[in-house]
């Protein structure tokens, strides 16, 4: 079976300097696969322009490049649809797997397709109108194509089903990965003096891009509230977007008297990521909507008590082991946070909790389900949709 991979659709998300974690996805994805598949062949389809993975030396992966493949968005969308079904059987690929949302309608070959987001149907207000009418018409014309469809909770499953009226047995549920090492060793005075200076003092973290679903208004409020009697700073890592900016995020701040505890870190790199979170007190996300809320799952692999939605799939990844809160519901928010302050029995208890249950989120785990879900539909019956 040869099996292509693309990296055609998700552009320059794949960038190493772009927001969200499709980079980090890609970089899994030809990392493990091949692994998962030892028996099969794999080729990455990728633009020529775009940054290059660690591709690993072995005999059944290679990475294949066309020059010709558009940056803009708008004329890759009609190259991926014209030029890329013909480079797909010129390769005389088996199975494609679609990364991003999107496949090219008119490939010969079966179909498997990833479904990363649906917040452009969601909320559609986080995405620009041309946009929007891209993703969502192409989204529902995808779905039909697809022979299976990959997708990381079982929320996002319900949602495509009612949304889209996709059969449900040709959506695969496969919960995302751990991408952290999964070791925990004591942190250090050092550690902790490096990351107390980045931010201020002992803190609560959030981890998100400034999207309005990430509902940082409510956190905000939430947070106002319980600094009057916890002194803590509120910590935000995540790059703003032309939707929520950081001078959005401020004038919230200064709305509720608290423009001098919230630290906007922006982006940061993995390593300091990884010391933010053994370093909080705690962990907040009371996000509307999520595909997956990796944060949540990084947190409590490190020791770092959750406070998250109890909607969407954040309650699919947390399971007992985090505070699940109303999010539209600023004193519910406001309750978790201080539920953790107020009990240090619980608070111990998630931390242990949480480690074990983020151990459940394995690569291993991931790829071989997805590597099944590639080897039944080769062998099963083409998708007439």
């Amino acid at each position: 079976m040869r099996i292509g991979i693309d990296n055609i659709s998700p552009g320059l998300s794949t960038s190493r300097s772009s927001l969200g974690g499709m980079r980090h996805f890609m970089q899994s994805l030809v990392a493990w696969l091949p692994g998962a598949g030892a028996a099969h062949q794999f080729e990455l389809f990728s633009p020529a322009w775009a940054d290059p993975f660690e591709i690993p030396s072995v005999p059944n992966f290679k990475s294949v490049s066309d020059p010709y493949v558009p940056r803009n968005r708008y004329a890759r969308a009609a190259y991926e649809q014209t030029r890329l079904p013909q480079w797909i059987d010129q390769q005389s690929i088996s199975v494609w797997l679609g990364t991003c949302n999107t496949l090219p309608l008119r490939v010969h070959c079966r179909t498997v397709l990833i479904v990363q987001s649906v917040q452009y149907y969601s909320y559609p207000e986080t995405y620009s109108w041309t946009r929007r009418m891209y993703l969502t018409g192409m989204l529902r014309l995808s779905l039909r194509r697809a022979d299976a469809v990959v997708v990381f909770s079982n929320a996002n499953k319900e949602q495509i089903v009612k949304w889209f009226g996709i059969e449900p047995q040709r959506i695969h549920v496969i919960p995302h990965a751990f991408r952290f090492p999964k070791e925990i060793t004591d942190i250090s005075p050092d550690e902790q003096e490096d990351v107390y200076t980045l931010t201020g003092g002992p803190y609560i973290l959030c981890v998100s891009a400034f999207y309005p679903y990430k509902n940082l208004h409510r956190l905000i409020e939430a947070y106002a509230y319980v600094r009057l009697t916890h002194e803590r700073k509120l910590v935000l890592a995540g790059a703003p977007t032309e939707f929520l900016t950081v001078q959005d995020v401020m004038a919230t701040a200064r709305q509720f008297g608290v423009e001098h505890d919230v630290v906007c870190l922006g982006r940061v790199a993995d390593e300091q990521l990884l010391k933010l979170y053994r370093n909080a007190t705690m962990m907040a996300m009371p996000s509307l909507d999520e595909t997956f809320g990796l944060p949540v799952l990084e947190a409590m692999a490190f020791g770092c008590p959750v406070v998250t939605s109890n909607l969407s799939s954040m309650p699919e990844i947390a399971g007992s082991a985090a505070v699940l809160v109303d999010p539209y519901r600023t004193e519910s928010i406001a309750e978790g946070m201080l539920e953790i302050f107020n009990n240090p029995e619980k608070r111990q208890h998630m931390v242990e909790t949480g480690h074990v249950r983020a151990q459940l989120f394995t690569y291993e785990r991931f790829f071989d389900q997805l590597m099944k879900v590639l080897e039944e539909t080769c062998q099963g019956a083409r998708n007439n949709h």
